[in-house]
């Protein structure tokens, strides 16, 4: 499984190629967000808007998304939230993704099939 988190500069124009993607054998959607208030930070920017694109469940450091997600929604972060494949047990958690999206005034899409990832990607952009 992994996470991965893209930068759009508030400019409009997308990051470098390597700004804030993460991978990882398990889910850890926290370490998923936080290269998104580091790019905040690192560019004095006061909003962004963020896609978080998982399949799994947050099943790392999932004590420390709540104050995250906070930190996220103080720093002008916008995220959108999209979970690909299925939901529920084997799958990403929809509240969890919701919660995030909401908290952050950012909107949370489930992409299953495979091409429903580019229609919530087109509508996040």
């Amino acid at each position: 499984m992994h996470v991965s988190i893209l930068y759009r500069a508030p400019s409009g124009e997308p990051g470098p190629a390597d700004d804030g993607i993460v991978y990882a054998k398990n889910t850890n959607l926290t370490s998923g967000l936080r290269p998104a208030l580091y790019l905040l930070r690192e560019n004095g920017s006061t909003r962004g808007t963020f896609a978080l694109i998982t399949d799994g469940d947050a099943n790392v450091e999932a004590e420390h998304l709540p104050a995250t997600v906070q930190e996220a929604g103080r720093s002008g972060a916008r995220i959108h939230t999209i979970g690909i494949g299925n939901n529920g047990d084997t799958g990403y958690d929809p509240a969890t993704l919701s919660t995030i999206a909401r908290s952050t005034g950012g909107r949370f899409q489930s992409a299953h099939p495979l091409e429903a990832l580019c229609n919530a990607l087109d509508k996040a952009a």
